[in-house]
């Protein structure tokens, strides 16, 4: 009956092993939406197209966000599994890496920026709110575009902290002598 279950539990090892292998790498997410420069506010036709059309722009900027972040976490989990899959981690060191980046001082300041940039995103968020509630074109206008610039910094933050991981994984597939390609 052992056998039975070290077998099965083998088996059940080396399928896992092979469908991680097999998982096809994540792909990034197509660019960032294309925003208008803030100068186009200030032309009565161009700000009308602009105000016209942020609903869609706001969706599309977050449909981004979202996309962004979930290639970020589906990378990290390929690359963790990689690396178990190809026995240079067990399970418990992939979950010990995580740990450690939330200790690391310099993913810590990463993460402080980051913050510091979903606060700057909240606050943008106020001026966009009271010029459509005024019904201020131009005021929404602006407002938008710098919501959005300020999204794109939350991004940008969080691209630095991932790029920053990446790094981390790299260095621990070349000091177990394995690929991440």
């Amino acid at each position: 009956m052992k056998t039975l279950v070290r077998l099965a539990l083998a088996l059940t090892l080396a399928a896992a092993a092979l469908a991680a292998q097999a998982q096809a790498r994540p792909t990034p997410p197509s660019a960032r939406p294309a925003v208008p420069p803030l100068s186009d506010c200030d032309a009565p036709a161009s700000r009308a197209k602009i105000v016209a059309e942020s609903e869609a722009t706001l969706q599309s900027v977050q449909g981004y966000m979202e996309s962004y972040a979930a290639y970020s976490d589906a990378q990290a989990r390929w690359k963790s599994d990689q690396l178990v899959a190809k026995g240079a981690w067990t399970e418990a060191e992939a979950g010990a890496f995580g740990a450690e980046m939330l200790k690391d001082p310099t993913f810590a300041a990463m993460t402080k920026a980051n913050m510091k940039a979903v606060e700057k995103l909240f606050d943008a968020l106020k001026p966009f709110m009271d010029a459509s509630a005024a019904k201020d074109e131009l005021g929404i206008c602006r407002s938008m575009i710098g919501f959005i610039a300020a999204a794109y910094a939350v991004v940008d933050t969080t691209e630095e902290q991932w790029r920053y991981m990446d790094e981390r994984f790299a260095q621990v597939a070349k000091a177990k002598g394995v690929s991440l390609d």
